[in-house]
């Protein structure tokens, strides 16, 4: 998935934002499991709107978000949709540049406003650190609130992450103005050399929902298909569903490494370490490998985690004594099937076995 854009999709040759909608806000949403925007044929335009785009659609499900909890009472979920500092900040300075450009094609007077500079000089001081918190909130208070309430971040003034969004937000804006002086002087071909804006990661494309139930399911079908699975249905089925109760979710896209550590922690404190090695994580590294080998999953998150198990302490060594050996061969040499009522209810075949394995296996070097 690298490389592609995050929420911009495209299909015969025209663009589109596209954001999947969860499931327990579909209800509020016609029902629909995902939202499109129209962006147009030209890719460099459609990056440009996508920012809005995206915003709009996250304003929808926000709205949704909120009707949602005041049918159920579930308080709303706050960083759903969450973005690291710099990609809050490239969002910001593409939105802006966006509406730049809505202005500019309005016909409206914009372009000769011009720029207060007491802002950019505001601004220079909130990245240099030199504002304190009330000041940056008059400066950038208005654009993380607007974050928060689209689900991107979940930071409180007064907060030391707080801060470093804000100052974020004012290189943002300040990059942002740049661009803008830059095209009232006819120039479009200007771009952020701000390493916070331009060498921020880019954000994956929102991978399709996969169901751990369902690949497990495929891959005992698969099992089954070869006459076998039966004994894996019945051991690994609880495991299965555990991980998902654990998780609180059924899509394997949403698994990481530290889910499975986490989950790993989490039985250790009730189950024996060599049960939760060879039957949890297990049974989940190979389900999810299959998965991986069936190219229904790009990765095997659990795939290098690792529990140590300590070795068995031996109290004796393996085998019989001397001693041992004499008892149990004497007691077979001796032995007399039991009668109950003057009957003999063994089977003679029975007898026999019991009487002459232990015999030829001490005579044969079996064990």
């Amino acid at each position: 998935m690298s490389g592609k854009t995050r929420h911009l999709c495209e299909r015969s040759g025209r663009f589109f934002a596209r954001f999947v909608i969860p499931r327990d806000l579909r209800p509020y949403l016609d029902n629909k499991t995902e939202r499109r925007t129209a962006l147009g044929a030209d890719r460099r335009m459609a990056l440009a709107k996508l920012p809005g785009a995206v915003a709009a659609i996250q304003h929808e499900i926000a709205i949704a978000e909120r009707m949602a909890s005041a049918a159920t009472g579930k308080p709303i979920e706050l960083g759903r949709y969450p973005l690291s500092v710099d990609q809050i900040a490239v969002r910001n300075y593409q939105e802006r540049l966006a509406f730049d450009d809505l202005l500019r094609n309005s016909g409206s007077v914009y372009a000769s406003i011009g720029i207060d500079d007491q802002f950019v000089a505001r601004l220079r001081d909130g990245i240099s650190g030199r504002l304190p918190d009330d000041q940056l909130e008059t400066l950038v208070g208005e654009r993380i609130d607007r974050y928060r309430y689209l689900g991107n971040t979940t930071v409180a003034k007064g907060t030391g992450e707080w801060r470093t969004l804000a100052r974020s937000l004012c290189i943002s804006e300040l990059e942002a103005l740049a661009r803008v002086a830059e095209r009232d002087e006819g120039d479009y071909t200007g771009k952020s050399e701000n390493p916070s804006i331009a060498n921020a990661k880019t954000v994956e494309e929102e991978k399709p929902p996969v169901s751990i139930k369902g690949l497990f399911n495929s891959y005992l079908g698969e099992l089954k298909a070869n006459g076998k699975g039966a004994s894996v249905e019945k051991r690994w089925t609880g495991v299965i569903d555990d991980l998902v109760r654990f998780t609180r979710s059924d899509d394997a896209n949403r698994l990481t490494k530290k889910t499975f550590i986490d989950w790993k922690d989490a039985k250790l404190t009730t189950l024996a370490p060599r049960t939760v090695k060879d039957v949890y994580l297990t049974a989940a590294k190979t389900v999810l490998n299959w998965a991986v080998t069936n190219d229904l999953l790009s990765e095997n998150p659990a795939q290098h985690v690792k529990l140590r198990v300590a070795s068995k302490v031996l109290n004796r060594p393996k085998g019989f004594t001397m001693s041992e050996a004499k008892t149990v061969l004497l007691h077979s040499l001796n032995y007399e099937p039991q009668s109950h009522s003057n009957r003999i209810r063994e089977l003679p075949q029975t007898s026999a076995a019991k009487k002459w394995s232990p015999l030829l296996c001490a005579f044969t070097g079996s064990r």
